[in-house]
């Protein structure tokens, strides 16, 4: 059989896709006529098909020794050269066939793409650098559809799903886009290890360095192990103390847990959260909310962290955000224990806040006179200032939230015919029962420069932010607290 012939036959099965039959029919050509550079060039392909890269590399690069100015070998060596990683080497070939066909459509994309991906690189990079670890994955995921057997992206994307704390995506992407070849590189068994031990998998990370052992990876684990084999005790410790109803101690262990390991997001994520409950149990709201945000910025997927924190809202009468905060753990996890009563309870807990007291959020009597409400307002105003509570963003927050309703109820209380509208039990700032013509909330800067003049606030506030209007919506809080079973401990659930 001529060579002509074998190749027809390769042909006919290339497009049957049996790619391995095919070379087998390029190779015997090949071995009739060694010059002819389609063999090559068809036998590269197959390979490419097949993901062998280094191989189809190979084959391309002959063809091309064969003859130099070939233009479409050119684009398929470049095309592997993308996926490969090898990029600069791409631009390059890519550059030399636009410059022997410069109008050719398919060379002109596939140089677009190249220069996308350098862009990106450049990106991935400054994302990296600036940790926006979100936009980072954005930008790797979109370069691994074109660049997808590299190696070193593969690293790169593996890392910044851990710095996200999608453990599981991580792992599972380990498990199924990194082959034989990568896995030659020890780094992948590291990350596997330090991916399970980051999961709370710890018996499954101690299989995993000594995997890493038996097969001779030379990558130092001595730290890992020590860390995976201790974390557990270290953490029950804090929750023995917790337990005894210990909380102060208990804060003070779980502060030192949260040196074990800096990296460790989500178990740090955990460690918060029941440090904040130990303010919880301690009636420290500010500091319970502290410790609820920033567990939920290292781990935003922890579903029962949203329940946790939606939890201290609740003591702190935040409805609205407590309501968020349920529905996101429900969006998280649709499953998770309690989450609807958790929801059906700050539903009821917002409606019932928006008819506001406002005689006992200014701490005076119903028959209060002009000059007891004045006082009031000014004492509160005073105490509850932004400026004045500023230590912390949640201590902040809590008084931006009360100084509103303090002067919503001046406004209200210190003008007759509001004060008899809401007597009668129709709040003027409520457009539904004001019927929409009268919700204005008054300009706390004004109100303030009756009692400290000039600008209005003795602590440098700046006007701005707490004006009424109508187009402005605040969330209310109100009386009550959540209602529980008896004999029932309300933090049982929540504790880990």
């Amino acid at each position: 059989m001529s060579w002509e012939a074998l190749k027809e036959r390769g042909n006919a099965l290339f497009k049957e896709k049996r790619y391995e039959d095919a070379i087998k029919f390029y190779e015997k050509a090949l071995d009739i006529n060694s010059s002819i550079e389609v063999l090559y060039s068809n036998k590269g392909t197959c390979k490419k098909c097949l993901k062998e890269y280094k191989d189809a590399i190979n084959d391309y690069k002959k063809a091309l020794e064969l003859n130099p100015k070939n233009t479409k070998n050119m684009n398929r060596l470049a095309s592997v050269y993308i996926i490969t990683g090898q990029i600069g080497e791409a631009k390059l070939l890519q550059e030399k066939a636009l410059n022997l066909e410069p109008y050719n459509s398919a060379y002109r994309e596939q140089m677009t793409t190249i220069e996308k991906i350098l862009e990106d690189e450049t990106k991935l990079n400054d994302k990296i650098n600036e940790k926006k670890f979100e936009d980072a994955e954005e930008v790797c995921k979109r370069m691994i559809e074109k660049v997808s057997d590299f190696s070193e992206l593969k690293l790169k994307y593996i890392k910044i799903l851990i710095e996200n704390v999608k453990l599981t995506e991580a792992l599972n992407y380990i498990n199924k886009e990194v082959n034989y070849m990568d896995k030659k590189n020890d780094e992948f068994d590291y990350l596997t290890a330090l991916c399970l031990y980051y999961d709370g998998q710890y018996e499954k990370a101690k299989k995993q360095i000594n995997l890493m052992k038996s097969k001779g990876n030379k990558t130092d684990t001595s730290d890992l192990l020590k860390k995976v084999s201790t974390i557990e005790s270290v953490k029950n410790k804090g929750n023995e103390i917790f337990k005894q109803k210990k909380y102060e101690e208990a804060i003070e262990e779980y502060t030192k847990i949260l040196d074990f390991d800096p990296n460790n997001k989500k178990f740090n994520s955990l460690i918060l959260a029941n440090r904040a409950l130990c303010y919880q149990k301690l009636n420290k709201n500010v500091e319970a909310l502290r410790d609820s945000n920033q567990s939920i910025k290292l781990n935003p997927f922890y579903a029962r962290g949203y329940i946790k924190r939606g939890n201290v809202y609740m003591e702190l009468k935040m409805f609205d955000d407590a309501r968020a905060d349920f529905q996101k753990a429900k969006d998280l996890d649709p499953n998770i224990s309690g989450v609807e009563g958790y929801l059906a309870d700050a539903n009821q807990k917002v409606e019932k806040a928006r008819k506001r007291d406002y005689y006992a959020i200014l701490g005076i009597d119903k028959n209060a006179d002009e000059k007891e409400i004045k006082r009031a307002y000014k004492k509160m105003a005073i105490k509850y200032h932004p400026d004045r509570n500023s230590e912390t963003e949640e201590s902040k927050k809590l008084a931006e939230k009360k100084f509103i309703d303090i002067n919503d109820a001046y406004t209200v209380l210190s003008d007759p015919k509001k004060r008899s509208m809401y007597d009668q039990g129709v709040d003027p700032l409520n457009p539904e029962e004001a019927g929409g013509g009268m919700h204005f909330g008054g300009d706390a800067s004004e109100i303030l420069k009756m009692f400290f003049g000039g600008g209005g606030s003795p602590f440098g506030f700046s006007s701005g932010g707490f004006g009424g209007g109508p187009n402005i919506k605040f969330s209310f809080g109100g009386p009550g607290a959540r209602s529980r079973g008896s004999g029932e401990d309300p933090f049982s659930f929540f504790f880990q």
